[in-house]
């Protein structure tokens, strides 16, 4: 295997490197720049930083140098040879397959001595300390780009102001595309984060955001047995009287979702191979960020790497195809999807060689989803991954994308929480994108899943624990190089797939079929529906609003109400219940409550109630009406007026 698919295993795998950036923290981190080179023209130098860090919106987000690793960019020519060349001992050197000309040496120098070091030759473009976010630890590994984002009275002038700078540039803003910012290379001989804080505050900046690589991480739990049946779909089981599944098939008599309305999968790309994903191959776009793969493979093609199953996993559970004999079903069969690749080698190599995981850069998460928002016209942006340190491009992405997204009515953005048994990872944290948890097949939230005040909703994951029962049965590789683990030894899909990467899909497809029948909601209108019509599930840190209900939110709230005389005569008199609201036809229970006593008691079921009112206490009378959709409505009515007990 190439050294440029090697770069994480070295991050994770030789030595543990980042654990040595624990120690940066007690020895103290060198971020300055004592090297000579050619200086902009626009006065750029700014104090040296106390601690090494980078700006998220207005947000500092610190950060910790690792003193044994060093990225390089280079004219051309050995970067571990010219590092040698100046004394410095390098151990080990590997290429970044996400910026290509980058190199990550291994060095016994510290890090923050060969950069400055380094950045004084002439043959340097690029050079910087490896770093970790001092909370949470997500690498942030710098490559030569930033953008940056020019305020509106400086836009007409930009061109000039980069000229004055001498920055060249990698890439334009271009509206049509979704992109909104210039990004950028560094100036050659300087520190990248004191770069950026000198620019920070300059009154034609808006924001700017260095690029890195973080270790982004696709959100599913590892399992090996299947269980076979779609359980999440619907289940007899229940909790506190409640279904233990998101009420999906009460929809699919009104819609499967249409063709019109676009899911994203942003992901480790969709096999164009899996036949029981006809929305993929029959109108579905795809774009890859890892150009290294074979683009003659077909549409949305990719030669994937052994059991590299999970975008294609994520998709089946949003749109595998109904009643055509293969697989299980989807949420919403019939919507287009598109497939943004930016991850590969989640699982293993070829051949079944290891193959260490290989995250996509911050920048190649932007463009993603600009890409399915700006491009493709996405409705929905489907996002099982994350936990990366935060950074703007993201943000940026993601807050134009519910912005400008749908022609202004905004993409509704779906991201997983995180299977750490901790707190919410971003970009699942930003309040503008619907943070989904995962629950259990029984009931409860999967140990695994990440929790706390960010989450919005909840939907299944299977697998409580991460073991193999009760896992998510979906789509999976077309052919040997999957996980060949499927139902009956069907080596196409499997039933192993679990964690709160296949929760996050079942609300994309919810939210598919709501637009589907109401393409004018507009983002926040999709989030409203999906929370409110949630079943209450407990506490808000774990489930959020509640548990996906797909029918209440497509067909909204059972609305009953009771007609009839509110007086007591001594003599016989009814009532009549009658509903609106959710799925006709409806069914009444009928209750009665003394006015003192106030103890409830069934009396009666269909559409009216009568009895011989009797001289004396008023009482209550209540009907819960119960939707075929499966979910309730109560009104309750006072007969007699108020008296005393």
């Amino acid at each position: 295997m190439g050294q440029a698919k090697q770069v994480l295993g070295v991050l994770r795998h030789r030595g543990s490197w980042l654990s040595l950036a624990v120690g940066a923290l007690a020895a103290g981190c060198s971020t300055g720049n004592d090297s000579t080179g050619p200086t902009p023209s626009f006065a750029v130098s700014a104090p040296r930083q106390q601690a090494p860090l980078y700006y998220h919106g207005t947000e500092a987000i610190p950060l910790v140098e690792n003193p044994a690793q060093v990225v390089v960019e280079l004219d051309a020519g050995d970067a571990a040879e010219l590092a040698r060349g100046q004394g410095i001992t390098v151990t080990d050197d590997v290429g970044v397959s996400q910026a290509p000309g980058h190199r990550i040496l291994r060095v016994n120098t510290g890090s923050g001595v060969a950069a400055r070091t380094l950045r004084a030759l002439p043959a340097t473009r690029f050079a910087a300390p490896l770093y970790s976010a001092a909370q949470g630890g997500a690498l942030v590994l710098l490559i030569n780009s930033f953008d940056l984002k020019f305020t509106v009275d400086a836009e007409a002038r930009a061109t000039t102001i980069l000229d004055s700078l001498g920055l060249e540039t990698i890439r334009s803003p271009d509206p049509d595309s979704g992109y909104t910012t210039f990004r950028l290379r560094y100036p050659r001989a300087v520190d990248p984060l004191e770069y950026l804080e000198s620019l920070r505050t300059r009154d034609f900046v808006e924001w700017i955001s260095p690029g890195f690589i973080s270790d982004w991480r696709i959100h599913s739990v590892p399992s090996d047995p299947y269980f076979s049946a779609q359980w999440h779909f619907e289940n007899a089981s229940t909790l506190n009287g409640i279904p233990i599944d998101i009420n999906v098939s009460p929809v699919w008599g009104t819609t499967l979702g249409t063709k019109s309305i676009r899911v994203t999968v942003i992901d480790d790309g969709v096999h164009w191979l899996q036949q029981d994903l006809f929305n993929v191959l029959g109108g579905g776009s795809a774009i890859d960020l890892r150009t290294d793969d074979d683009p003659s493979l077909g549409e949305g093609g990719y030669d994937p790497f052994n059991n590299d199953t999970h975008g294609t996993s994520v998709a089946g559970i949003i749109g595998a195809t109904h009643n055509n004999g293969l697989g299980g079903v989807g949420i919403a069969p019939n919507v287009t999807i598109n497939s943004a690749r930016i991850f590969r080698g989640t699982y293993g190599g070829e051949g079944g060689e290891l193959n260490p995981f290989d995250p996509p850069s911050n920048q190649q998460i932007a463009d993603a989803i600009s890409w399915a928002w700006a491009s493709t016209q996405s409705d929905v942006i489907n996002n099982s991954w994350g936990g990366g340190s935060p950074n703007s491009q993201v943000t940026n992405a993601i807050n134009a994308a519910v912005t400008s997204g749908r022609g202004g009515k905004g993409a509704v953005v779906v991201f997983s929480v995180g299977n750490d048994a901790s707190v919410v990872r971003y970009p699942a944290t930003l309040p503008n994108v619907i943070a989904v948890s995962a629950i259990a097949p029984s009931g409860t939230l999967a140990l695994y899943s990440n929790r706390g005040p960010e989450v919005d909703i909840a939907a299944f994951g299977g697998a409580a624990t991460g073991s193999c029962i009760g896992a998510i049965v979906t789509t999976d590789l077309w052919g040997a190089k999957g996980c060949n683990d499927g139902p009956g030894g069907d080596i196409n899909f499997t039933t192993t797939f679990s964690g709160t990467s296949a929760a996050a899909p079942m609300v994309s497809g919810a939210a598919a079929l709501l637009l589907s029948l109401e393409p004018g909601l507009t983002h926040s209108a999709v989030k409203s529906r999906l929370f409110g019509a949630a079943d209450p599930w407990g506490d808000a840190t774990l489930y959020g609003a509640g548990k996906l209900n797909v029918a209440r939110t497509i067909f909204g709230p059972v609305l009953p109400a009771i007609a009839g005389p509110s007086t007591i005569t001594g003599t016989f008199q009814s009532w009549t219940a009658s509903a609106s609201g959710g799925l006709s036809p409806y069914t009444f229970v009928w209750e009665r409550a003394d006015f003192c006593s106030g103890a409830w008691v069934t009396v009666g079921t269909g559409s009216s109630y009568g009895e011989v009112t009797t001289m004396g206490q008023p009482f209550w009378l209540r009907v819960t009406a119960s939707s075929a959709a499966r979910y309730s409505g109560l009104v309750t009515k006072l007969v007699g007026g108020f008296g005393t007990c």
